[in-house]
């Protein structure tokens, strides 16, 4: 996948804890939010706009920054761990 995206779900199998389950969910992972940016805003990405609003009713998209791989999880706590 272009700007350093990888797929982390592609559609699956859902388990619903609360709410109700979208049809299909994907999260694609980059390596920073510029290249996030940089991806949705590509001439490829855009040419496939079209084609995604034909089949698709309902579109969510959003990107959010995470934390680094080498933080460790904050087991039992609602509080992200320290930096």
């Amino acid at each position: 996948m272009p700007f350093n995206g990888r797929f982390l779900v592609r559609g699956g199998k859902t388990e619903v804890f609360a709410g109700e389950a979208p049809k299909r969910v994907v999260v694609i992972a980059f390596d920073s939010m510029q290249d996030a940016v940089s991806y949705r805003k590509s001439d490829a990405f855009q040419k496939l706009q079209p084609e995604r609003e034909k089949v698709m009713r309902y579109i969510q998209s959003f990107a959010v920054e995470g934390v680094a791989e080498e933080t460790p999880p904050a087991v039992g706590s609602s509080t992200p761990p320290a930096k």
